[in-house]
């Protein structure tokens, strides 16, 4: 980002004709994390009935890393020391195969060519997503991660990708989760702060079986929930590379995410329309800049889940398919454990 940019800003984009505007709120990712920043976004958004917005941040979330080690501390303090170790060495761990949606973003050549665009996908109800979380027995994001690996999956597939062929089901692809901690205690609630850890995670897409696929993601995460990696990643990225030689903090960081075929992120929005200076917001996503490999971004707005893929199309070939993939990956979740799939949403299918 040139340095003459201001640290953050609003731009208002203003529909002359029958459509809607637009507001676009900036903000360096330095300043805070996507947490603390939905937080301060509720300091100047309101209901639609003018009362303000409390707060964006579920209990569960505000609750939920603190409380694993309350309720097991001697067990997680005996997990601490293989958790650092397999933390200090996560930056050297086997990079992904060059599958034909990552061959040109992971490996020692990744490179930023600055190219991006944003894919935006079709808005998805949450009532769906959450009906395939509970007849599956599984977490919200694990079927939004389930899906995101069908996408890659059939994109590869659509490619005739030759590393799906030769490595089937140990096709390695991972992708970077952000985990987000949540300000603590009154007196920090307000303050913008950067406290998320990137989490590595297997997307299992040589998994013929999308099933499959979704309960080996389940897994994953609930082991690393049980687990303080987390904490050991944020200490490790907070007080420990900070203190590194550039050099080496930069071979450090290059080599840990060229090592990984994207980056996911998910941030809880607000559950009910708002409204920006007594105006009615229709929709809201969110995107992430400055990385060298892709970026899923989720955010939840009024009973919707929206999606956006900041992406090199330049790396990746034929991107645009990668909305429709991702649509049909919910679609045949759907359809595997026989649930109905909303109106609106074969309305999107059938033009995917």
């Amino acid at each position: 980002i040139p340095r003459n940019l201001p640290w953050w800003e609003f731009v208002i984009l203003r529909n002359s004709g029958e459509g809607e505007s637009m507001v676009i709120f900036r903000i360096d990712h330095t300043l805070g994390d996507g947490l603390s920043i939905a937080k301060m976004c509720s300091e100047f958004i309101t209901n639609v009935d003018g009362t303000p917005v409390r707060n964006l941040i579920p209990k569960s979330m505000e609750s939920g890393k603190d409380s694993l080690f309350k309720k097991n501390k001697l067990r997680m303090m005996l997990k601490i020391i293989p958790a650092m170790i397999k933390t200090s060495l996560l930056p050297f761990s086997k990079r992904d195969h060059g599958t034909a949606f990552s061959k040109n973003i992971v490996g020692g050549n990744a490179k930023d060519t600055h190219v991006r665009k944003l894919m935006i996908f079709p808005s998805i109800p949450i009532k769906f997503v959450k009906s395939i979380k509970n007849k599956a027995n599984v977490s919200f994001n694990d079927v939004l991660v389930a899906a995101l690996s069908q996408t890659i999956h059939d994109f590869c597939h659509h490619h005739s990708c030759p590393m799906i062929r030769k490595h089937g089901q140990n096709t390695l692809c991972k992708t970077l989760i952000a985990v987000g901690f949540p300000n603590q205690g009154r007196e920090k609630r307000n303050i913008l702060q950067n406290l998320w850890a990137p989490l590595s995670v297997p997307l299992h897409v040589g998994t013929k079986c999308i099933i499959k696929r979704l309960m080996q993601i389940n897994k994953t995460t609930k082991d690393l929930k049980r687990s303080p990696m987390a904490h050991c990643n944020l200490f490790f990225t907070n007080k420990v590379l900070p203190k590194l030689p550039i050099a080496v903090l930069q071979f450090i960081t290059h080599r840990y995410f060229s090592a990984h075929s994207l980056m996911s992120t998910s941030v809880p929005g607000p559950s009910r329309q708002i409204c920006i200076a007594n105006k009615p917001v229709s929709s809201c996503r969110f995107t992430v800049i400055g990385q060298i490999q892709p970026v899923l971004c989720m955010l939840s707005y009024n009973d919707d889940v929206n999606i956006m893929l900041n992406i090199d199309h330049t790396a990746v070939p034929n991107a645009d398919l990668l909305p429709s993939f991702y649509l049909k990956a919910l679609v045949k979740l759907a359809n595997e454990l026989d649930l109905d799939v909303p109106s609106t949403m074969k309305e999107d299918y059938k033009q995917a």
